[in-house]
């Protein structure tokens, strides 16, 4: 007899939790913890532009792709003028070796983690600032090379 009313009792105390927790309503997922700066997604790593979405390595081979006719360039004018002016070639070279470094580091960003990316960033910020100043020397030297390269040939001109 005891056990039949245990029994009963249990059925009883069974039947109220299991009807109380269905009538409950469910309660809300819970929020994600907001996103450390490490751990920013792809998403989280674009820049808007005219109305398009543009990402970071869409954005630094952008600016790669602008400089590398400049650079094809000055690697031409090196190597027909390298003789007159070393100083010249020297510092075509070290903008080539600038930018053939800044291209492997984007072709590398699709493998780095999260936490890399974040530091990849600032990163990429440095070395393009340093390719714009050595962009700058070359400029500058290339608008000397050009204007002697071109007294010469106007002071044989003269002579005749």
């Amino acid at each position: 007899m005891k056990t039949v009313k245990n029994l009963i009792a249990m059925i009883a105390v069974t039947a109220f939790i299991s009807s109380n927790v269905f009538a409950q309503t469910p309660a809300a997922p819970p929020k994600a913890a907001p996103a450390k700066d490490a751990s920013k997604t792809e998403a989280q790593h674009t820049n808007t532009t005219g109305g398009k979405e543009m990402s970071k390595k869409d954005e630094w081979l952008k600016q790669y792709n602008e400089m590398k006719p400049k650079m094809d360039r000055y690697l031409a004018d090196a190597k027909t003028n390298g003789d007159i002016n070393p100083e010249f070639t020297n510092e075509v070279k070290k903008l080539d070796m600038a930018m053939t470094d800044y291209k492997s580091k984007i072709d590398k960003w699709d493998n780095a983690t999260p936490e890399q990316k974040a530091k990849y960033e600032d990163m990429m910020k440095q070395q393009y600032s340093r390719i714009q100043q050595q962009v700058n020397v070359v400029k500058d030297m290339h608008a000397k090379l050009s204007t002697n390269t071109l007294d010469k040939k106007a002071a044989p001109a003269q002579q005749k």
